[in-house]
């Protein structure tokens, strides 16, 4: 992607160059819909991933942040040192979650297994927790060796709840049944997600107006391709 024609193609089009507005005119593309599509949605904000230098789509992207993973502090002894841990965030961020410093990392287990061993997690760190005391290093975050495994989890875990909170619905969406992650668009579109993800039912009809649950789905998919 850093090759000067994918960086900046328009510099290698003969001709005038000018934005089409006829293209954005509703008989091309219907704006309702497109708001609503979770693949339209997957690429209007994107993130940049420190360890490639890359911006990606946000929707593919895991956000990391620190927590504290030592008891809370005494009153007796106010200066004990405390444990942090880089780990993955909710998926879906409600909005009355506190903002929390964080970074982004692409949504995808082969690259976060290769980030972790290869010791590039260090640079996922916010910077509000880079020690340049060495006084302070003993409070430097830490990683689980198995943060894709905990990725894994979180996602199992929020979409086996959003899936038996799904309703039946007859507007368009995309049909989830167990199987080898992957999607199908023949006779429908098909999502195929682990079976530990559903709670007995052998299918759930999930629309794309639940935008939040569809997402997340098709972020699992993509995070075990």
């Amino acid at each position: 992607m850093r090759h000067p024609l994918l960086v900046l193609p328009q510099n290698y089009i003969k001709g005038p160059k000018y934005l089409n507005k006829s293209l954005l005119d509703p008989k091309y593309y219907d704006l309702g819909a497109l708001a609503s599509n979770p693949f339209a949605s997957a690429l209007v904000e994107t993130k940049l991933d420190v360890s490639s230098r890359t911006r990606f789509p946000k929707n593919q992207t895991i956000r990391l942040g620190v927590v504290s993973t030592s008891p809370p502090v005494s009153p007796d002894y106010p200066s004990q040192s405390r444990t942090y841990q880089l780990t993955p965030l909710p998926m879906i961020i409600e909005r009355k979650h506190r903002p929390m410093p964080s970074s982004y990392m692409v949504n995808n287990n082969k690259y976060i297994n290769y980030v972790v061993k290869s010791g590039k997690w260090r640079q996922y760190i916010p910077s509000k927790f880079r020690f340049k005391n060495d006084n302070a290093i003993g409070n430097r975050p830490q990683i689980s060796m198995e943060l894709g495994s905990e990725v894994y989890e979180v996602f199992v875990e929020k979409i086996k709840r959003k899936l038996q909170e799904q309703p039946p619905s007859t507007e368009p969406g995309m049909v989830v049944v167990a199987g080898e992650p992957g999607i199908r668009f023949e006779d429908g579109m098909v999502a195929r997600i682990p079976r530990v993800c559903f709670s007995g039912e052998k299918s759930v009809f999930v629309p794309f107006s639940n935008e939040p649950l569809a997402m997340l789905i098709l972020r699992f998919i993509q995070f075990q391709s």
